[in-house]
């Protein structure tokens, strides 16, 4: 995220400060944080309308529907009122400033503390307590997401678990005789086959293919690798620190475009789509497009695991996911809440499934071997998507900091990414200290220490 858009970002969050206090058309909407204040005795034949903010996309959209359809099977006459939102935080951030209240917000795990911190999230704790909702039941690193700084109280429920995986083009695979990996691959094999279907053909000067295609700026990806490698973020203060485990790491992640294996790009263009590169890292949630794309020539496997030998690591492997909470001004928080049980119940989950988008967050569904969401995309190994061969790593890079910091310190990040893998026979070393420097001018600038 640049500055200047981090810039938009406060502006729109003091505007939430200021202004949300404002009453929304139909009534105002009192934080609760009192369990005893909570009546979880919701008429079925309540009459009521959940305003629901979505990330417009497509299969969003459609595992959104499923849950609706599914909640008015217990709740029939509850409408839906559901906006979806291109530019998703800086909008929410806007439309509450300006009064708008949503019911229920579409959250990632980078929203959290942002939203939280700008008073747009109802704090669920309260409602987790007086209805004995279970959290043991879903994967903990999940829940941790979900999490003020992923370790706090709880501001939205993760409906899905979207560890980083590698997507293959089996045609390409199979046009250079290269044989496919399988989910307990290592981080040199994956070395090794960039190298044979390199040369064997698969090379930008030959015939126009990539060997792999990643969106080397995702920083969860990054953390992922450096973070196999034993490599330090930030220290405790906030400050950089990028030591010599992490510049091995992303010197790890440079050699893949230096060898020729990848070009990176600026876009998310996707040339995997168009079946020109063999191996793509992404999250589940591509498969549905990738699916449609590649059909039979589809195949997915665990990302590798990273073993970098130094004393006290462990392979790991950047995971995420997306969820709802319950806007702080939502005067309906009960049916609110009520509808979030349901997303997370056994049949919400299985609903969800239903798109193809996601693996469920439910422990007892994504390992049952006859979930639907296993086969709804015909071809791919569902155990790639939570295969157990690496630590998850959360994107909890940025705790230790006041989030209105946070894409300050990103942008130095991305800004060094680009610069290290658009010319990747650039010093890991000195760019790793430009982004340092750009880090502690704007640590300076804004009387941070």
């Amino acid at each position: 995220m640049k500055f200047k858009r981090f810039i938009s970002l406060l502006a729109a969050a003091a505007m939430a400060v200021t202004l949300v206090g404002c009453t929304p058309d139909d009534g105002s909407g009192d934080e609760i944080t009192d369990p005893n204040e909570i009546d979880l005795n919701v008429d079925h034949n309540i009459d009521a309308t959940l305003r629901i903010a979505v990330k417009n996309d497509v299969t969003e959209i459609d595992a959104m529907q499923k849950v609706q359809d599914g909640f008015n099977k217990l709740y029939p006459n509850v409408k839906f009122d559901r906006v979806p939102i291109t530019d998703y935080e800086s909008t929410i951030m806007g439309d509450v400033a300006s009064g708008i209240y949503y019911d229920v917000m579409w959250a990632a795990d980078s929203y959290v503390t942002l939203f939280a911190d700008s008073d747009l999230l109802q704090n669920l704790d309260p409602f987790i307590e007086a209805s004995g909702f279970d959290t043991s039941l879903y994967y903990d690193s999940l829940m941790q997401l979900g999490k003020y700084k992923h370790s706090g109280s709880q501001y939205f429920l993760p409906r899905d678990t979207s560890k980083i995986v590698v997507y293959l083009n089996k045609g390409i695979f199979n046009e250079y005789n290269v044989p496919l990996p399988d989910n307990d691959w290592t981080w040199d094999d994956y070395k090794d086959i960039c190298k044979q279907l390199y040369d064997a053909g698969c090379n930008m000067q030959q015939d126009a293919r990539y060997v792999m295609e990643a969106e080397f700026d995702w920083r969860i990806q990054l953390y992922g690798i450096t973070s196999s490698y034993g490599g330090k973020f930030l220290d405790d203060a906030g400050k950089p620190v990028f030591d010599a485990n992490f510049q091995q790491g992303l010197s790890e992640m440079q050699s893949l475009v230096k060898n020729g294996y990848a070009k990176f790009s600026k876009t998310e263009q996707s040339n995997f789509i168009a079946g020109r590169v063999a191996m793509r890292w992404q999250v589940r949630p591509a498969a549905v497009t990738y699916s449609n794309a590649l059909q039979d020539d589809l195949a997915v496997v665990a990302f590798p695991k990273v073993e970098s030998g130094i004393e006290g690591t462990q392979p790991c492997c950047g995971t995420g996911t997306t969820g709802y909470g319950i806007g702080k001004k939502s005067p309906n928080k009960v049916l609110a809440w009520k509808f979030l049980e349901y997303m997370m119940s056994k049949e919400g989950q299985e609903n969800l499934s239903q798109s193809g988008l996601v693996v469920p967050s439910l422990k007892e569904l994504a390992e049952d071997p006859n979930a639907t969401w296993r086969n709804k995309i015909p071809g791919l190994d569902p155990e790639a998507f939570i295969y157990g061969g690496t630590h998850d790593v959360i994107p909890d890079y940025y705790d230790v900091l006041d989030s209105v910091y946070m894409s300050g310190y990103d942008a130095a990040v991305v800004n060094m990414l680009h610069n290290l893998f658009s010319n990747p026979n650039s010093s890991v070393k000195s760019q790793v200290e430009t982004c340092k420097q750009e880090i502690n001018t704007f640590i300076r600038q804004q009387g941070q220490f």
